[in-house]
């Protein structure tokens, strides 16, 4: 069971951080502090040279047209469009915040991109704003909305879909720090359990490591795929019984594999004076020397494939040395139980 235990804990940490690697929140929301009298201006401003062309001409006519008159009316205008309801959870500190994250200053300046500051929606104060900001999408199909608050005006932007923002990677997957540590935590867990004594004719250790290793590495990132090309990890979760059920009912067909490397790594023939005993990861036999009357070598077009032990009631037991290590053990033993057989050591032991 050690080695079924082993591989289920490198199997688990390899899982872990494929979850934590792409766990994202359900939503997002991203803040700017807005200047009105400096947007105005860039929007309405006059030109600073005239320009010739057709594009531009159309630009002055919609700049003109659309011109409210004023930096105030401007504001009047944008800030009424889509209104958030007062929202006493937005502090005077945490806007003067969002404002010095612009100049890449203060607590927030790491989750700046292009101007707007990005957090989880779950996350306070954004927490007491998401539910209005759902509201005003569910009725305007718009995902950004307006608020004064402690003295500054907001513009508040929903993300539903984290993997479509422009937010930092450490926003959008809040838990990649952890990756590193659950992988390890299963390699090294891997190891210990691993770790035994060689005793008696087993199967050659180092390709099935390896095997565990691929095996456990490729279940790991088919079930973290969904995570990643779903709009969130809610969203993934949500379509279990769809595109994320097939990803992750390869990913169990994998596991399924690492068990079967787990009865290869444990099974084990010991040679003693009894007998030949055979020791699974769950169920153990033996057959004593008495049990045995004769041994020959079994060849498949000319290929010497193992040994076949002839049993007193008629039997035989097919014991193949294909990837098995000191397989000359048992094959000596037969060789002096059985000088008449003639037997001779595999040609060419493989491991």
């Amino acid at each position: 069971m050690r080695e079924l235990a082993a591989r289920l804990a490198l199997a688990a940490g390899f899982f872990a951080a494929a979850w934590h690697f792409w766990f994202t929140p359900p939503e997002l929301v991203a803040v700017r502090a807005v200047d009105f009298a400096r947007e105005y201006q860039e929007v309405y401003g006059a030109p600073e040279q005239s320009r010739l062309g057709a594009l531009f001409g159309a630009r002055e006519l919609v700049r003109r047209t659309t011109d409210p008159g004023s930096a105030d009316k401007y504001r009047e205008k944008t800030m009424s469009s889509r209104p958030l309801p007062p929202q006493p959870a937005i502090t005077p500190e945490w806007a003067s915040h969002v404002a010095a994250a612009a100049e890449n200053r203060g607590p927030f300046a790491g989750r700046l991109v292009r101007k707007y500051v990005y957090f989880d929606s779950a996350e306070p104060p954004l927490n007491a704003v998401a539910p209005a900001l759902r509201e005003s999408l569910r009725r305007t199909s718009f995902l950004n909305a307006w608020l004064n608050a402690g003295g500054r005006d907001l513009e508040f932007v929903l993300y539903p879909e984290p993997h479509s923002s422009n937010a930092p990677s450490s926003v959008v997957y809040p838990a990649r720090r952890q990756t590193a540590l659950f992988a390890i935590a299963g390699l090294l867990l891997y190891i210990v359990l691993s770790l035994r004594a060689p005793s008696g004719i087993r199967h050659d250790p180092v390709p099935i490591r390896v095997l565990d290793l691929f095996v456990a590495l490729s279940a790991a990132l088919l079930f973290g795929l969904p995570l990643r090309i779903y709009p969130s990890t809610q969203a993934a979760l949500q379509d279990v019984v769809g595109g994320t059920g097939f990803f992750w009912g390869v990913s169990a067909v994998l596991l399924l594999l690492l068990f079967a490397l787990a009865r290869r790594a444990a099974f084990r023939i010991v040679v003693d004076p009894q007998g030949v005993s055979f020791h699974g990861m769950m169920l153990s036999s033996s057959i004593s020397w008495g049990q045995i009357t004769g041994a020959s070598v079994r060849e498949t077009h000319g290929y010497a494939e193992g040994l076949e032990l002839w049993l007193a009631d008629g039997r035989r037991k097919f014991l193949g040395w294909t990837g098995m290590m000191d397989f000359l053990v048992l094959a000596r033993a037969l060789r002096q139980r059985f000088p008449q057989l003639g037997l001779t050591p595999p040609p060419h032991p493989e491991g």
